[in-house]
């Protein structure tokens, strides 16, 4: 998996390369990306989403379509959970602003270079 290409995000109980929170991540091979989605489809009974990191996240409806469901692009706010705090220290440098209780942080800075780095760390961060 490489930090810029995009990934299926699938649910967490189908097996991928990386997993945070209730989602697991897979490299999209775009050679043959009809079959991917298909074996994905019946692999896990639900049609994926496609994530690209630091830029958005598209869920594919019935008739095959892609549609934006979240955009990181010029956003600096978010609620991101960690399963240990220890964690933030990875990514403290990102943010202007951060405030954490209970595994939940309030992260104010680049939510697009936040999400690049957790992808390219594979840390267990999820927004």
């Amino acid at each position: 998996m490489t930090v810029w290409s995009p990934l299926w995000v699938l649910p967490s109980r189908c097996a991928g390369e990386f997993t945070a929170g209730p989602f697991t991540f897979t490299t999209i091979n775009a050679e043959d990306l009809a079959a991917g989605l298909l074996g994905l489809f019946n692999k896990c009974g639900v049609l994926p989403m496609i994530h690209v990191p630091g830029i958005a996240r598209f869920v594919i409806d019935r008739n095959l379509n892609a549609r934006v469901i979240a955009r990181l692009d010029n956003i600096n706010e978010a609620v991101v959970k960690v399963g240990n705090l220890g964690l933030i220290r990875y990514v403290f440098h990102l943010a202007s602003r951060l405030n954490c209780k209970g595994g939940e942080c309030i992260f104010r800075g680049d939510v697009s270079m936040l999400d690049i780095e957790r992808f390219r760390l594979r840390l267990p961060i999820f927004q």
